[in-house]
C-alpha cells in the first residue's frame, strides 16, 4: 500500500518546467530504494479529464519517505483553470500495474508564472494569481480576524510564514488552548532553528506509540544529542515535582540517580555490556580510600557482600534456592578446564579443604589436606571414612540405587555384633541378608526358620550328584601360569539341578552355596545304604556263626558215632 503525505511545488519564472516533492509511505512506514513514478495533469480534484500527456520518471530515489523530481506539462496545459496531479507509484522496474494515490495535490498559483511565456498578452489584474509577500501589505490592512476565519489547510499548502507574522497563537475559547500542527520536511538540507515553549508552558508529545522519537541519520545508534545550558553542568536532567534533580548526566559524563532505582520487567532488569568484550558487564570502583569494590550492605548496614581491591569476595551467608526442575542450585566452573569445577581452600591452620556442616553445627563431610573423605567424621583414617551415626540402621552406611526402579543394595556396619552387612531393600534385619563377621571366616546368610517358608526335604539327591563332573580350569581372561580353578560348567550343572544355575548379562552363573545342601543330602543317602548295607552284612554274620555252630556240632556227633 502506498500513500503520500506532502507535496511541494518551486515553479521557474522562464520556463513550464517546475519542481514536485512529496513524501511517499509504503506498507505503512516511509519508503526507501528506488520507484517508478507516473505524473499525470488533471483539471478535476476527482473525475474530470486528463490535461497534456502523463509523464513517467523512473528511478526515482526515495530516501526515508522523501523524493524531488522535475515535470513539464508545457505551458499550454496552464490556461488558468485549476489543475491537480495524479500521483501513481509502483516498485522500480516492475510490470505490474501502477498504483493510483489519492487524494490529488492542487497545483499552487506560483507556476502559473510560466504562463507569460505563451499569452498572447498581460494578465490583467483582476486574474493576477502568484505570491504577495509582506512588504506589499501595509501594516494593519490584515488582522488576526482576517486570517483566522475561514483558514484551512489547503490555504497554507506551500510557503514561509516568518516568526514575526507568526508571534502569537491563542485558542478562540477561553481555557480551551490553542493547537499547532507543524509538519516540516526538507530533503538533502538540515533544518534550523528552535521550538520554544514559554511562560511556564509544557510541551506534550501524545501518540499510540513512540510519543518523542528522534534519530540522527546516517547515525543509527544515535537517537539525539541534547546540551545543557551555557553555565550549567549538566547536559540533561530530569528533576522531580519539587525541583529535586532525580537524573542527570553532566559535561563530563557522569550519571547520577537521587533516591531509589527500581527496575522491573520478564527479561533481563538491569543488563550492562561493554561493547567488543562480550564477557566484560561492567567494572565497579570504590569510593576513594575504600578498599571495597563493591559492597552490598543490610537495611543494618552490615556488609553482607563485599569484593575487595585485592579481588577477593566475603559474603555473609549464603542460601541458593533451585527450580522445581531439580537444577542446580550452586555450579561452579573453571573456564578452559572442563574437568575442574572448583577449587575450595580451608582456612589456615585448619587442616580441611571443604567441610560441610548440619544445622546444628555438626559436622558431616569433610575433605582434609591430604586427600581423605570422611563421612560423619572429622578425621578420616582412609580414602573413604564413612562413620555410622546410629547402632545398626542400614541408612548409617552405603546405598546403591538404579534411577529405573527403586531397588537398591545397602552395605553398612553393625556395631553390636562387629559385622559388615549386604542387605537387599528393606530385608535387613528381618529378612535374608548375609554379612561378614570379625571372628568368622567367608560370608554369613540368614537361615532362620522365622525368615523360611515352603520348607520340603530333598530326596534322591546321590544319584544326581553322581551325575555331576567336577572339574579343574582356568577363566579365559587369566594368564597362562595362573593356578587352576575347581569346580562345575554351569550347563552341565543345569542339566541335573536347573534351580542352581542362574543367567546374567547373556552367562550362565551358578548358586554354588546351594551346592551344599545337595552334597549334605547325598552324603546322607549315602550313609543309609551304608548303614543298610552294614546291617545285612551284620545279619549275614550272624548266620554264617550260627551256620558254624551247627556245623560243629554235626561234626562232633559224626566222630561219636565213628568211635563206637
Amino acid at each position: 500500500m502506498f500513500t503520500t503525505l506532502l507535496s511541494a511545488f518551486d515553479a521557474s519564472g522562464q520556463t513550464s518546467a517546475f519542481t514536485y516533492q512529496g513524501h511517499l509511505m509504503d506498507g505503512g512506514a516511509s519508503g526507501n530504494g528506488n520507484y517508478d513514478l507516473q505524473f499525470t495533469l488533471k483539471n478535476a480534484l476527482t473525475g474530470g479529464s486528463t490535461v497534456g500527456t502523463p509523464q513517467v520518471v523512473a528511478p526515482v530515489s526515495v530516501v526515508n519517505g522523501i523524493f524531488t523530481v522535475a515535470l513539464d506539462f508545457g505551458g499550454v496545459a496552464f490556461d488558468g483553470g485549476d489543475r491537480f496531479v495524479e500521483l501513481a507509484v509502483r516498485p522500480f522496474g516492475s510490470a505490474a500495474a501502477y498504483t493510483v494515490l489519492s487524494p490529488r495535490q492542487k497545483i499552487a498559483s506560483v507556476p502559473y508564472a510560466v504562463k507569460s511565456l505563451h499569452a498572447g498578452s498581460a494578465t490583467s489584474a483582476t486574474s493576477l494569481t502568484g505570491t504577495l509577500t509582506g512588504a506589499n501589505i501595509p501594516a494593519g490592512t490584515i488582522t488576526s480576524g482576517m486570517i483566522t476565519t475561514g483558514l484551512d489547510a489547503a490555504k497554507l499548502n506551500t510557503g514561509v510564514v516568518s516568526n514575526t507574522e507568526l508571534n502569537f497563537l491563542d485558542g478562540v475559547t477561553a481555557g480551551i488552548q490553542g493547537q499547532l500542527d507543524a509538519k516540516l520536511n526538507k530533503a538533502g538540507d538540515t533544518m534550523a532553528g528552535g521550538l520554544t515553549v514559554g511562560g511556564n508552558g509544557e510541551l506534550v508529545v501524545a501518540g499510540p506509540t513512540a510519543r518523542f522519537a528522534v534519530n540522527t541519520s546516517g547515525y543509527p545508534y544515535a537517537a539525539a544529542t541534547i546540551r545543557g545550558r551555557t553555565g550549567d553542568d549538566a547536559v540533561f536532567k530530569l528533576e522531580s515535582p519539587e525541583g529535586y534533580g532525580a537524573f542527570s548526566v553532566n559535561n563530563s559524563g557522569d550519571t547520577s540517580i537521587s533516591g531509589n532505582l527500581f527496575l522491573s520487567g520478564a527479561a533481563s532488569r538491569l543488563a550492562v555490556n561493554t561493547p567488543g568484550y562480550p564477557n566484560v558487564a561492567t567494572t565497579l570502583k570504590g569510593r576513594a580510600g575504600d578498599a571495597s569494590i563493591l559492597a552490598v550492605q543490610s537495611s543494618g548496614g552490615s556488609d553482607v557482600f563485599l569484593v575487595n581491591d585485592a579481588g577477593s569476595a566475603s559474603i555473609r551467608g549464603l542460601t541458593t534456592i533451585g527450580e522445581a526442575t531439580g537444577t542446580a542450585r550452586f555450579a561452579l566452573n573453571t573456564s578452559g578446564y572442563g574437568n575442574v569445577a572448583a577449587t575450595l581452600k580451608g582456612r589456615a591452620g585448619d587442616n580441611s579443604i571443604l567441610t560441610l556442616q548440619s544445622s546444628g553445627g555438626t559436622d558431616v563431610f569433610m575433605v582434609n589436606d591430604a586427600g581423605r573423605v570422611g563421612i560423619g567424621t572429622i578425621s578420616p583414617g582412609a580414602r573413604l571414612h564413612i562413620k555410622a551415626q546410629a547402632a545398626n540402621s542400614r541408612d548409617n552406611g552405603i546405598r546403591l540405587e538404579h534411577t529405573l526402579n527403586t531397588n537398591r543394595w545397602n552395605i553398612h556396619t553393625e556395631e553390636q555384633y562387629n559385622n559388615l552387612t549386604f542387605s537387599f531393600n528393606d530385608q535387613f534385619p528381618g529378612g535374608n541378608y548375609s554379612y561378614l563377621n570379625a571372628t568368622q571366616a567367608g560370608l554369613i546368610s540368614v537361615s532362620d526358620r522365622s525368615t523360611k517358608k515352603d520348607i520340603a526335604p530333598l530326596t534322591g539327591t546321590l544319584d544326581q550328584v553322581a551325575r555331576l563332573r567336577p572339574v579343574s580350569f582356568r577363566y579365559k581372561t587369566a594368564a597362562a601360569d595362573s593356578p587352576p580353578n575347581y569346580g562345575f560348567i554351569a550347563q552341565e550343572v543345569e542339566e541335573v539341578f536347573p534351580d542352581l544355575v542362574l543367567e546374567n548379562q547373556g552367562l550362565k552363573t551358578l548358586a554354588a552355596n546351594s551346592l551344599t545342601a545337595i552334597n549334605t543330602r547325598a552324603v546322607q543317602e549315602l550313609h543309609e545304604k551304608l548303614k543298610a548295607k552294614e546291617e545285612e552284612m551284620a545279619e549275614m554274620k550272624k548266620d554264617s556263626i550260627e551256620l558254624k555252630q551247627r556245623l560243629e556240632k554235626l561234626e562232633r556227633l559224626l566222630r561219636s558215632s565213628a568211635n563206637e
